[in-house]
């Protein structure tokens, strides 16, 4: 468990944050959510790790936010990038997709062969997910758990940066990305 505050330059990124949180702790499975969720009695934590532990076809076991965030495939037609609901397996309530919300349980090793891309400052999100499909992660949902999300942007916050997004565009070499 990592127990310190680590310090790092100002707007350093999502990326660059979350690469400095994987690199700080030493346990073979990591917790990654974004600071406004909350854990839950449908959170459940131990039984997430023990479900991902037990499923030797899994890297990477996700919950839903606030009841949402299902599970999504992707795929590229045409130089798009396709994010649409999804699965490809089910079995009970796991579905093993391609895309998930930010709030998973995964194993360390896995993450840190993937990384996330610090020049994208944010659009990292698809990013990362297109990344760890094309390397073979194996990348579920388990419905039966949740995190509670109290999204507040805080002020001066730009979500959408267009200039980031174009640059994930350009690495890839696609048009556009289409939720849908």
């Amino acid at each position: 468990m990592v127990d310190k505050v680590i310090i790092t330059p100002y707007d350093i990124g999502l990326s660059a944050g979350r690469n400095r949180l994987l690199d700080a702790g030493d346990t073979p499975v990591v917790i990654f959510t974004d600071d406004d969720h909350l854990v839950t009695n449908q959170t459940r934590l131990p039984e997430l790790i023990g479900t991902l532990n037990k499923h030797h076809d899994l890297d990477l076991l996700a919950a839903l936010s606030n009841d949402e965030e299902r599970p999504k495939m992707l795929r590229v037609e045409d130089r798009v990038l396709r994010i649409a609901h999804g699965n490809y397996k089910q079995h009970r309530s796991i579905r093993w997709c391609h895309y998930v919300g930010n709030c998973f349980v995964a194993y360390r090793d896995i993450l840190q062969a993937i990384r996330w891309d610090e020049t994208l400052k944010v659009e990292e999100h698809w990013d990362f997910f297109w990344r760890a499909k094309i390397a073979g992660m194996n990348v579920a949902v388990d419905v039966n758990h949740s995190f509670k999300h109290e999204h507040v942007d805080p002020p001066g916050y730009v979500r959408r940066r267009p200039e980031f997004l174009d640059a994930g565009l350009k690495k890839h070499g696609l048009r556009k990305v289409m939720w849908r």
